[in-house]
């Protein structure tokens, strides 16, 4: 079957299948496909409501890279046998980290990674630094940022924003802890965990996601934005 490929920019080892809508992983380089084995756990990196991410040591080249884990479905919780419906979260993800390939201010995607153990599929991905939610708290102390460094950082997330809608992805969980910080600071500012993307190219309705204290007053469930304006 021919891959319909709309996305500029291509991922030179992951091809992105557009053809039913909503993207989906078509081809991965075998180069690309590891598995748990090739690399050394060093630390924790963060938690989320879908998995952890770690930062490892790849054991042949020496990169350094994060690797998303996902937790167990409800299924494999309840000690019923795997649905598959992670791997297919996992690989969603990857899809939509592969088309977003090259721009600067969203996580570059390393390589697709296969847990023998647990059978489970892994993200791999460039490893970049603290999220702003940890810088905010931890390194600042809650001191806000002044305004020139608040325009630095909303200049990269915007272009990340717009080349994503361009694409016709809504990353739909934009928070500062889904932002990350580079080693050379506010100037290396990229948006991560795709998790939660939809594709406009997929049927509505999209239903309701992201965390409840940064949606939009209209999708948290209370009265339409325009009514927020001007007040607390």
């Amino acid at each position: 079957m021919a891959i319909k490929r709309v996305f500029p920019g291509d991922h030179p080892d992951f091809k992105v299948d557009t053809s039913g809508g909503a993207p989906r992983l078509a081809f991965c380089k075998r180069v690309c496909y590891w598995t748990s084995t090739d690399y050394q756990v060093t630390r924790a990196l963060g938690e989320g409501g879908f998995g952890g991410v770690v930062e490892t040591r790849h054991l042949t080249n020496g990169w350094t890279v994060a690797v998303k884990k996902p937790l167990p479905c409800a299924h494999e919780a309840a000690g019923v046998a795997c649905c598959g419906c992670v791997d297919a979260r996992t690989l969603r993800e990857v899809a939509f980290l592969a088309a977003c390939h090259r721009h600067r201010a969203i996580v570059e995607l390393r390589a697709l990674s296969l847990d023998p153990f647990a059978r489970k599929l892994t993200v791999v991905m460039e490893c970049v630094g603290p999220s702003l939610h940890d810088v905010l708290h931890q390194h600042r102390q809650g001191r806000p940022f002044p305004e020139a460094d608040v325009r630095c950082i909303m200049e990269q997330l915007l272009g990340a924003a717009k080349h994503m809608h361009g694409l016709r992805i809504i990353h739909r969980d934009i928070k500062p802890g889904n932002i990350l910080v580079g080693a050379d600071g506010i100037s290396n500012i990229k948006i991560c965990d795709l998790g939660l993307a939809v594709s406009m190219l997929e049927p509505a309705p999209y239903g309701q996601h992201g965390t409840r204290r940064y949606m939009a007053p209209d999708k948290a469930g209370h009265e339409p934005s325009r009514a927020w304006i001007g007040h607390e």
